[in-house]
């Protein structure tokens, strides 16, 4: 995302010096979950002392895009990346973005864009070493359209993986990486949803995970089944999910507020786990914690379901796990 946003890469797959920074940002994120919720621990800087750590983290991060963004000045160049772009916008526009609000935009997209994706592919992986069935139709799928990890994503091919497709948009309904509600306030006059007045100033919100659960729209809604989202060409086998309207599949929220990065996020989360695929057989770890991750019968209520991955509200989610075992495969 570094990359992508600011035209430079840290590459924390083979340099450990930024990983640090994950962490920070999902306990920011807690801190900032709260806020949400409660703003009065603002007062007196509350917060501060409920979450040492989170606002520790928070520092840290805000130090680092500060760093970045003052190497990206200094170099001074006029790049394609989001940075480099809201730069040029705001020059060019009779209604600039100032300093701050693109410092502001580059802090959102940097955790958005990294913690959320993250978040949805643990998911995928965890339900497809959770249901075997899954994942050998896909491997299938997979192995049969691509014989090298570079012709992933260079035409048409991936597109049509549609179990693939499938297996993506079924992890993302059962365990979304922003699962609560995005809450609005209601501006003036009021507004009426569903025939009930809601007076002004009153925050309004429908939970996205409740939504996805809702057996109204999506029939088993705990079960991870992929075939729902297959169309009768592609062998559609959940024939009471025929009817059912994809506005109800609304991951990346909707309307004037939906998620611009949509697209992006969708295309990562195919590409990697098309090439994962390709390149190894993997399953759930045999070890005590091959568990992490799941949900348990003696669990708290809504956390009983040992096939469901199991994330935490922290504006996007906390997760743990899913712990794999992966042999590379013969040839690659």
């Amino acid at each position: 995302m570094a990359d992508f946003i600011y035209g430079k890469s840290y590459d924390l797959i083979h340099c450990p010096d930024y990983r640090h920074l994950l962490e920070h940002i999902e306990e920011s994120n807690l801190r900032t979950g709260v806020l949400l919720y409660c703003p009065q621990l603002y007062i007196g800087r509350l917060d501060r002392k409920l979450f040492p750590r989170a606002s520790t983290g928070n520092k840290t991060i805000h130090s680092f895009i500060n760093q970045i963004i003052q190497e990206r000045k200094s170099e001074n160049g006029v790049g394609q990346s989001i940075y480099e772009q809201l730069g040029t916008q705001r020059k060019s526009t009779d209604h600039p973005l100032t300093p701050e609000e693109i410092r502001s935009e580059a802090m959102l997209l940097t955790i958005a864009g990294n913690d959320t994706t993250s978040t949805a592919l643990c998911a995928a992986l965890f339900y497809l070493g959770k249901n075997l069935h899954a994942y050998e139709k896909l491997a299938a799928e997979i192995r049969t359209k691509f014989s090298v990890v570079d012709g992933i994503g260079q035409d048409e091919t991936l597109r049509n993986c549609h179990y693939l497709h499938a297996c993506t948009y079924e992890s993302l309904r059962m365990s979304p990486p922003v699962g609560s509600s995005m809450w609005r306030e209601v501006g003036p006059g009021g507004t009426s949803i569903d025939g009930e007045f809601i007076p002004c100033g009153y925050g309004v919100g429908t939970g996205i995970y409740s939504i996805h659960h809702n057996p109204k729209y999506f029939p088993r809604p705990h079960d991870f089944i992929p075939e729902r989202w297959l169309s009768e060409k592609d062998g559609f086998i959940c024939k009471e999910q025929a009817d059912i309207p994809f506005a109800a599949y609304i991951l990346f929220s909707a309307g004037t507020r939906a998620c611009l990065g949509r697209h992006l996020a969708i295309t990562e989360l195919l590409t990697t786990i098309a090439a994962l695929v390709l390149l190894y057989d993997f399953r759930i770890s045999h070890t005590e914690n091959g568990e992490l991750g799941c949900g348990h019968a003696l669990g708290r209520h809504g956390r009983t379901n040992p096939g469901e991955f199991q994330l935490y509200h922290r504006v996007t989610s906390g997760k743990e796990g899913p712990i794999l075992q992966l042999r590379p495969r013969k040839g690659n």
